[in-house]
């Protein structure tokens, strides 16, 4: 069996570049995530006030 020779690679950063920060993106997505299943929980209590309130019907 032959054995291939394995070479590092090294991801050098150019320089005058800084890191990206990911935070604001992350807590975006925590924020609508947690947004939806709010509005998802609140559905099933909503749906029967407005078909009172707005005299809804079913098809």
């Amino acid at each position: 069996m032959a054995i291939a020779p394995v070479q590092a690679v090294v991801f050098d950063e150019p320089i005058g570049q800084e890191k990206r920060s990911y935070t604001p993106a992350l807590v975006s997505l925590g924020v609508l995530y947690f947004m939806m299943g709010l509005i998802t929980c609140l559905n099933d209590t909503l749906v029967p006030f407005f078909k009172k309130r707005i005299y809804l019907k079913l098809f």
